[in-house]
This record gives structure tokens, sequence and C-alpha cells, in this order.
């Protein structure tokens, strides 16, 4: 269940394929079996959390701007398209956090914060 202001997004059938956290800032991260999420703060150990901006470009110019992607989710659907095209990708290597399956990331609406969610990581 995820939601912003007054607007709550329903319960989704969809899943978590994978989880990535890098310690240093880079491209891609490493997929790990499993992450610690923080409240307000992002993945534990990971280069993109904390209470403030870390991508290096904002935080040199705006290093007290508040961190609004501490995480971050695509959708394997994504990975399917880029193959069609030629491109060899797998979860981790656009620097994602959370690789999802069935959860239609593009309808959520700007803003939109988890409140409470049970997140399985399913191995195949």
């Amino acid at each position: 269940m995820a939601s912003i202001a007054h607007k709550t997004l329903t319960r989704s059938r969809g899943s978590v394929r994978a989880v990535s956290a890098n310690a240093k800032h880079g491209f891609s991260k490493r997929v790990r079996d499993e992450i610690t999420l923080i409240a307000n703060y992002g993945v534990d150990g990971d280069a993109h959390a904390g209470s403030f901006v870390k991508h290096r470009y904002l935080a040199r110019w705006r290093p007290r701007m508040p961190n609004e992607r501490q995480v971050h989710l695509i959708d394997d659907s994504l990975f399917d398209a880029l193959r069609c095209e030629g491109f060899e990708v797998n979860p981790g290597g656009l620097g994602e956090t959370f690789t999802t399956h069935g959860l239609d990331l593009l309808r959520l609406p700007f803003g939109t914060t988890a409140a409470s969610a049970r997140l399985g990581h399913t191995k195949e």
C-alpha cells in the first residue's frame, strides 16, 4: 500500500524479484540476498541512503537538500524491452534498489511513498 497526501493506492499483486545495494556511488548495484530499509533514511549501507541528497552533482551545489530518492524501483518488464533492442540488462544493472515484477510503477502518483509494505524476495 502506498499513499500521498489523501490518495491511497490499493494492494497490488506484484513481487520483488531482486534487491540491490552498493556502498559506493556507481552506475550499477550488486544484487543481495537481503537489505535493511530504515525509515526516512533508505537502505542501510547504500551510497544513496541518508537525510540529505546523495547524487554527487546535487550534493556539490546543495548539500542540505532533502534526499527524496533514497530507493529506486524498476520493473523487470523494462529489462525485457531492452533485451528486444539488443541490450543485456540484469537486476541491479540500472542502479535500482528493487527490481519488481507485475507492479505498474508508471501509474504511481508523483511523490508516492510506502506507508506499509510486506516485501518478499522471490527466488526462481
